[in-house]
């Protein structure tokens, strides 16, 4: 685990079922998932937004591209209006974008990961958690110019981190220097949780569990991840710090990630 005096704090935060998937299949319709939830544990939904603003109380919320494009096709091509962008001055554009209004009115964050530059950033996705939670994208140097021509003149906020992709260490320290963001909660979906993961940049686990199991070979799960390598990379170890049960069945659970076992673990 790295430590966290040059970082946010970064909480997992998700619903799942038992068995640990977050949607009922691959590329489900939009709102799908969160009816099937509420079909099962119509307490699911607002309990999970309690536990996000009175007990992990972030700062900025973090989620994927692949979030904000549920239901909507993940094959991707830059979209038409932004390939006529022409310019030999990039040096502005590959610098990181912070207007001084944004840092002096925002009550929060809401940041995306999207280096492809895949999201339109229409009011749908502007507006997703009060008027004050700001929209902030987390880009690399390869990201399309013309996207980040796009951000600045929507005057959308964007950091910088990483070459060929984010690289998600590098970005939450900016975070941290240049916002002063002390909390993330992280709210999927299962392939930014793995690379956070993967990352060790993980310090707490908020579950939702509802009563259901899914099943499925390719139906998305909490962390989607490349496989640990070998026998020297070995999982990460938890402490249960808290757990409630509903009447309908629907569990809370709060980890707090400790530490990769070790060899030792293993023979004791």
């Amino acid at each position: 685990m790295q430590q966290m005096n040059s970082r946010p704090k970064v909480v997992v935060h998700i619903a799942q079922t038992a068995d640990g998937r977050i949607s009922i299949q691959r590329n489900a319709q939009e709102g799908q998932w969160e009816r099937v939830l509420q079909s099962v544990s119509k307490d699911a939904t607002p309990f999970w937004a309690k536990i996000l603003r009175e007990e992990i109380n972030p700062d900025a919320l973090l989620t994927g591209s692949e979030t904000l494009l549920v239901g909507q096709s993940r094959r991707f091509s830059l979209p038409e209006h932004l390939s006529s962008y022409h310019t030999g001055d990039s040096a502005s554009l590959l610098e990181d974008f912070i207007p001084e209004k944004s840092k002096n009115e925002t009550m929060g964050w809401n940041i995306v990961v999207d280096s492809l530059g895949r999201i339109m950033w229409t009011e749908r996705e502007t507006h997703f958690w009060g008027e004050k939670w700001d929209p902030l994208v987390l880009v690399s140097k390869s990201t399309p110019l013309a996207y980040l021509d796009q951000l600045q003149k929507k005057s959308i906020p964007y950091v910088i981190a990483g070459h060929e992709k984010v690289d998600l260490g590098q970005a939450m320290k900016k975070l941290n220097t240049k916002l002063q963001i002390t909390k993330i909660a992280a709210l999927g979906g299962g392939k930014m949780n793995g690379a956070l993961l993967r990352a060790g940049l993980v310090d707490e686990l908020s579950l939702i569990v509802v009563p259901l199991v899914v099943a499925g070979e390719d139906t998305p799960s909490s962390f989607e991840a490349v496989e640990l390598q070998g026998e020297g990379e070995l999982p990460w170890l938890l402490r249960l710090q808290t757990s409630k049960v509903l009447d309908d069945g629907t569990v809370w659970l709060k980890y707090v990630v400790l530490e990769k076992l070790g060899d030792q673990d293993l023979r004791n």
